[in-house]
């Protein structure tokens, strides 16, 4: 774990969790580190309960603040080259209460929301669960 960075930790066993974070690193590079929650002991030296990570993505800032869910993207996001925008608008009630209705439905569906993106993103054909 790099102190200097924000870090967000994410579920390595969903199968759309690890598509998104790998998008996601794409767009931030080196500025977020991202770990999986089956790091041994990383949410125990953070003070993160299990339940909380397995329930959303928590992004931990260098100063200490947490936050999870779609907050935790919109400000990891934020550190994308020309997404800085991302950080105001999740302080916006509108938007963040649309991004974490969104986001906690494809929490608590993954298995769908996974073959929805991957329809949609040409890795997995209609109707066959399987990748092209």
């Amino acid at each position: 774990m790099n102190p200097e960075k924000p870090l967000l930790i994410y579920d390595a066993e969903c199968e759309f969790c690890m598509r998104w974070v790998a998008r996601w690193h794409a767009r931030t590079g080196d500025r977020i580190e991202y770990l999986p929650l089956q790091q041994p002991g990383l949410l125990r030296r953070l003070g993160i309960p299990l339940s909380d990570a397995l329930r959303s993505s928590q992004l931990v800032t260098p100063s200490g603040n947490r936050y999870e869910g779609a907050g935790a993207v919109f400000r990891a996001l934020g550190h994308a080259p020309g997404l800085g925008f991302l950080t105001w608008l999740a302080r916006l009630p509108p938007a963040r209460w649309v991004a974490d209705r969104v986001y906690f439905w494809i929490a608590r569906h993954r298995e769908i929301a996974a073959r929805m993106d991957g329809v949609v993103s040409g890795s997995i054909a209609p109707g066959r669960g399987s990748p092209v």
